[in-house]
């Protein structure tokens, strides 16, 4: 599930943090999670899926 930045949490400035981390890992197969606290994390963001 890919999530677009109205998908996400909190203020503009927040969301484009958000989506700044989830575009970094997204690739990255090791990654399966990734903990934030405070208002960034008001509820879950699934990381996108890709495929070569």
């Amino acid at each position: 599930m890919t999530s677009t930045g109205s998908d996400l949490p909190g203020t503009r400035q927040q969301q484009a943090l958000l989506r700044a981390i989830v575009d970094h890992y997204a690739d990255d197969a090791r990654i399966l999670a990734v903990l934030v606290f405070g208002s960034l994390g008001r509820r879950p963001v699934q990381m996108a899926s890709h495929t070569a």
